[in-house]
C-alpha cells in the first residue's frame, strides 16, 4: 500500500477521536545544513517541532518548537518557495493520542508508519521557538 494510501485508510477526524495524521520532513535547507520537522495535524494547521536529528527508537532527540505549517505539508515532496532549501518525507503515518495533544507541554502518542512504530513522548513548551525532547516511550512500545 502506498504511503498516501496508508496514512488516509487509518485517519480518522479530528475532535471526539484521538487520532492524527504525521510527516516527519527531512528539511535541506543548504547543502551541509538539515533538520528534522515534525508535523501533527491538529484542526486545520500541523503543529509542527524541528528537530536536530530524525526520531530515533534507542535515545531521546532534540529540537525546538516551530511555526505552525498548512496540511499540504502532510503530502508534499519537493522545493519550497523564496530559496528555502526543499524537504522529502522521511516517514509518515497516524499518531493516537496517548496523553494530552501536540500544543501540551508534555504530549505522549503512538505513531503507526512506514518507519516509526510505538509510543512517544514530546516534552516542549507551547511557544515558537521553544526547546524540546523527543523520547520512545518504553513502557508502551509496540
Amino acid at each position: 500500500m502506498a504511503d498516501s494510501d496508508f496514512s488516509s485508510s487509518l485517519a480518522t477526524p479530528l475532535g471526539r477521536n484521538t487520532t492524527r495524521r504525521y510527516v516527519v520532513l527531512e528539511h535541506e535547507v543548504g547543502p551541509a545544513e538539515v533538520h528534522y520537522d515534525l508535523c501533527l495535524e491538529e484542526d486545520d494547521v500541523l503543529v509542527t517541532f524541528q528537530l536536530d536529528q530524525p526520531p530515533s527508537e534507542t535515545s531521546e532527540v532534540r529540537g525546538r518548537r516551530s511555526f505552525d505549517h498548512r496540511p499540504l505539508y502532510l503530502d508534499y515532496e519537493g522545493e519550497l518557495s523564496r530559496g528555502r532549501g526543499s524537504v522529502r518525507a522521511w516517514d509518515r503515518g497516524v499518531a493516537e493520542d496517548l496523553a494530552g495533544s501536540p500544543r501540551s507541554a508534555s504530549y505522549s502518542f503512538r505513531c503507526q508508519g512506514g518507519r516509526l512504530c510505538g509510543a512517544w513522548t514530546l516534552e516542549a513548551e507551547p511557544r515558537e521557538e521553544a526547546p524540546l525532547r523527543l523520547a520512545p516511550s518504553p513502557s508502551e512500545r509496540s
